[in-house]
């Protein structure tokens, strides 16, 4: 990217918001530090000069905005603006991801409180997302559910053929089988809303991981403004699978609306 120096770089996400693509970008310094969540600012050109943690978006050839640049500030002027890096909406950008900074003052305000709270939540933080650990007993459970307007724990007794503790050296989960394992309590800020997603490594030993949200009828969806209950669905399909306390098997990403973000975690002056 033109203007971009050795002294810092460029995280650009792209997220589905409706039928329009949002984008995200924040800047990460040298030795770590605050993370900076940035709303697209409007069209580079060209020749144009931008100062450290500017940021605008370069036009495509069809007069659309095409994606994210920050400046480094050095006062060099940028001779080659790609034509796209990736697909932008027609709308101006709406939302952006929360960084590790963000998400470890989420954890302080208590936005994921773990059954056992021995657990540092802290040290699953990654860059950007935050890693979620199980604990406590998996629930081997005759059906799936999605608890639209019901609570996950209301169910259990009905749906559950057995249990099993994850402590000590865990259980072993038995492939073709459902299992249900507690999450946690997430309450995410109003106008927030969460993304789970297994992590990689659960892909490699084939076991689907969706996680489950009291009153909602979507899988992988957390809604801001109210304390729910987090569950995960869990099934191998090819192998048996041992688990225990502490492992993470999926990881959330928080989204907030640009302006929300910002007045909740302002930019270091």
């Amino acid at each position: 990217l033109g203007g971009a120096s050795s002294s810092s770089f460029l995280l650009l996400a792209a997220t589905a918001v409706g039928s329009a693509a949002a984008s995200a970008l924040w800047r990460r310094c040298r030795g770590g530090g605050e993370g900076l969540l940035a709303p697209n600012a409007g069209c580079a050109h060209r020749g144009d000069r931008l100062p450290v943690g500017a940021q605008a978006s370069w036009p495509r050839e069809d007069g659309e905005a095409g994606g994210l640049l920050a400046g480094s500030g050095d006062g060099e002027a940028m001779d080659h603006v790609p034509t796209m890096l990736f697909a932008a909406g027609r709308e101006e950008c709406s939302e952006v991801a929360l960084v590790d900074t963000q998400l470890r003052a989420l954890i302080d305000q208590g936005a994921l409180q773990l059954q056992d709270k021995a657990i540092d939540l802290q040290s699953f933080v990654q860059p950007a997302s935050l890693d979620l650990p199980i604990v406590g007993k998996a629930y081997h459970v005759k059906e799936k559910v999605l608890p639209f307007h019901k609570r996950v724990r209301e169910l259990i007794p009905d749906i559950s053929l057995e249990e099993k503790d994850l402590g000590g050296d865990g259980a072993v989960l038995l492939k073709g089988r459902t299992y249900l394992i507690f999450g946690g309590v997430i309450n995410l800020p109003a106008g927030a809303r969460g993304c789970l997603s297994p992590k990689s490594s659960i892909g490699r030993v084939d076991m689907m991981v969706r996680g489950i949200v009291d009153g909602c009828g979507l899988y992988d969806i957390v809604q801001g403004g109210v304390a729910r209950e987090l569950w995960l669905e869990i099934s191998p399909r090819s192998f048996n699978v041992r688990v225990r306390n502490g492992l993470a098997l999926t990881q959330l990403m928080v989204f907030m609306p640009w302006d929300l973000a910002l007045d909740q975690f302002p930019p270091p002056s």
